[in-house]
């Protein structure tokens, strides 16, 4: 009788860490550098949503309710500055409708009481907050590692 070959074990980053092949973006108007969030989501293959000051809010945003209507997707991130309501507003609707919430948001200023309120709300409600140079380097060292275990003899 033949033995079975064995199928790869798959290895998938924590879930605090962000997964390339599970995530998506949301790009809101205020982050100051949109540019190199569409050059740095295009660079790792991951969907973005680039919103625009015309927008409605998140919960009322079709664009949105199409997104999150991708099941197959667990992690969302989110860029936008950190004194715009839409960036928690956005992050809340995230974490309701069953995400994995990352919040990176742009000229944090904890000096500024809105910005301290803003971030604590973000923590409080279980959304990561990520610098823009945290989220590269996240990228980074999850494409750097095997994705399953017949990837290991290269390694």
């Amino acid at each position: 009788m033949r033995k079975p070959v064995p199928k790869p074990k798959v290895y998938t980053p924590p879930r605090n860490l962000i997964s390339i092949d599970d995530s998506s973006g949301i790009l809101l108007p205020s982050f100051s550098d949109g540019g190199r969030v569409v050059t740095l989501m295009r660079e790792y293959d991951i969907p973005l949503l680039a919103l625009t000051i015309a927008d409605p809010p998140s919960w009322a945003n079709e664009k949105i309710h199409e997104d999150f209507g991708e099941p197959r997707l667990r992690q969302v991130m989110i860029f936008g500055d950190i004194t715009d309501p839409d960036l928690l507003a956005t992050s809340l609707f995230a974490r309701e409708n069953g995400y994995d919430v990352f919040a990176i948001p742009s000229n944090p200023n904890f000096n500024d009481i809105h910005s301290l309120l803003t971030w604590m709300s973000l923590r409080d409600n279980s959304v990561g907050v990520l610098s823009l140079k945290m989220v590269v380097g996240q990228l980074k060292l999850v494409q750097s590692a095997p994705k399953d275990s017949s990837e290991l003899e290269d390694f």
